[in-house]
């Protein structure tokens, strides 16, 4: 009787022994394993292009309802929240307004707001310009930010076209020229042609624009029929050469500077003469 109990209390000891809890290490390749197994299935490349055409798609209604009009705060409030204008509470608008575009039938809703950059990644701080164009039905088609931006009139069969000026974090930018084409808003402007040159500086590194950037100008420059555009301006000079500095408001030299851009109605675009 005895020798049968020793061997029951062994298999009890046995059995409890292999059904016993792991061990934190085995505890924690098992995890391993199973956060691996659904990672695999995680696109790293995920992207956001559904969600950017839902934002376009969708009605800001706060335009068509004039909320702007009637209480700024919450317009401000709920550009922000459906398009990500940043600091809210301290932004202001610069342009609220109606305007025509080259290319479309109807007005579209021009918005150009001032707020605060941050410095780590703006290279407009301590002030940023965001502008935002949308339909007559309120829906968004266009968000940029740009050192300058204004409607040009009578450039073609008297529709405004719609100018932006860019820069980089070392002050050097582009005039850029927009139409409304394909059913979208397009760059008429060359300027990702390598041969168009710098037309915003603002580095006073050896020289600088007056102003920053040249001004734009509508004529018929080569009597065609159709209007260009004649970028002019001065480049202030302010190193002489041996080693002087000059300040922007007495600068050591003025030379004056001047670039035609040519429409070309078969293209539909501006090109540069050279």
């Amino acid at each position: 009787m005895l020798i049968r109990f020793f061997l029951l209390l062994s298999c009890i000891i046995l059995l409890q022994a292999c059904t016993s809890t792991p061990s934190t290490q085995q505890v924690a390749k098992s995890t391993l394993v199973d956060s691996t197994s659904a990672s695999i299935h995680q696109n790293i490349f995920g992207d956001n292009f559904d969600t950017e055409k839902k934002l376009y798609e969708a009605v800001f209604t706060s335009i068509l309802d004039s909320t702007y009009y009637k209480n700024p705060s919450l317009f401000l409030e709920n550009l922000g929240r459906t398009y990500g204008q940043p600091n809210i509470a301290e932004t202001s608008i610069l342009a609220f307004e109606q305007q025509q575009l080259f290319g479309l039938k109807d007005s579209i809703w021009f918005i150009n707001c001032l707020s605060p950059a941050n410095a780590s990644d703006s290279c407009a701080f301590p002030m940023l310009q965001t502008q935002y164009l949308f339909d007559n039905k309120g829906r968004l088609f266009h968000k940029s930010a740009a050192t300058l931006a204004q409607f040009i009139p009578i450039v073609l069969d008297s529709m405004p076209i719609y100018m932006t000026i860019t820069n980089d974090c070392d002050g050097n930018g582009q005039h850029h020229f927009y139409a409304y084409q394909q059913g979208r808003l397009m760059d008429i402007f060359n300027v990702l042609m390598n041969n168009t040159p710098k037309t915003y500086d603002s580095n006073p590194e050896g020289g600088a624009f007056r102003k920053n950037h040249l001004e734009a100008l509508v004529q018929d420059l080569n009597q065609d029929g159709f209007n260009d555009i004649l970028l002019k301006g001065k480049w202030l000079i302010l190193d002489n050469g041996k080693g002087r500095k000059y300040p922007i408001t007495r600068p050591f030299k003025a030379e004056p500077v001047e670039y035609q851009f040519l429409y070309n109605p078969t293209k539909e675009i501006f090109v540069f003469e050279e």
